[in-house]
């Protein structure tokens, strides 16, 4: 029985955002993009931008600007909101479509950094899969046990997997800390037994690792 839902159209689209986007040319500067928009108004002009990947530029068009208009939420990190304004320059610069995707494939090391910060940060923060409004004393009952989770017995990993399910993150979790808690019910989720859960966390790749490590770092220092 899945603890969870499997997938989240919020935070699948609000990905398709980062690798989907149509090259476009955004009139609004990114010097001037807002650091206070709500998360809500965030999410959602992602998603209403996913939505518009094969209609006409135009279109395309008037959507980017409403994402540039509407901005970041005050609480991203540097790395995600240089990651959010880098993408804007690349539209911004970008012909067509086609060089939109060569001027993504050719991005430095540092912008391919800011580019997953961002990818984080959305779907740690606009995925509608946990509830977000968790007090911290909820969320410190089972997450109380998050650092020693890979020493605890597989029934006991479980539950505190389900109460974390059930109660879901505090709304100051940083976004990388709640996609790992996402990530974490996911890999229990996929488990039949202990030994599929100990290899599918043997197996993180190094973005879900960072994001565990968030997530440990949280709980140790709110619970």
């Amino acid at each position: 029985m899945l603890l969870g839902p499997r997938v989240s159209r919020r935070a699948r689209s609000a990905v398709l955002v980062l690798v989907l986007l149509l090259g476009a040319v955004v009139l609004t500067s990114c010097s001037r993009v807002p650091k206070d928009a709500t998360k809500e108004d965030f999410c959602t002009a992602g998603e209403k931008f996913s939505a518009l990947q094969k209609v006409p530029f135009s279109e395309g068009q008037k959507a980017v600007d409403r994402l540039a208009d509407i901005g970041t939420p005050k609480d991203i990190d540097d790395s995600a909101r240089d990651g959010f304004t880098e993408l804007i320059d690349r539209m911004n610069d970008s012909d067509d479509a086609a060089d939109f995707i060569r001027r993504t494939r050719t991005m430095t090391d540092d912008e391919r950094k800011h580019l997953l910060a961002l990818d984080t940060y959305i779907q740690g923060t606009c995925s509608d899969r946990l509830p977000a409004t968790a007090s911290r004393s909820a969320f410190c009952a089972p997450g109380k046990d998050i650092p020693a989770l890979n020493k605890a017995t597989y029934e006991a990993a479980r539950t505190t997997v389900a109460s974390l399910m059930q109660v879901g993150t505090p709304n100051d979790i940083p976004a990388g800390a709640r996609l790992a808690t996402i990530e974490l019910i996911d890999r229990m989720n996929a488990s039949k037994d202990a030994d599929d859960f100990a290899e599918a966390t043997r197996t993180m790749n190094d973005a879900e690792r960072s994001h565990y490590k968030a997530l440990v770092a949280y709980a140790r220092k709110t619970c």
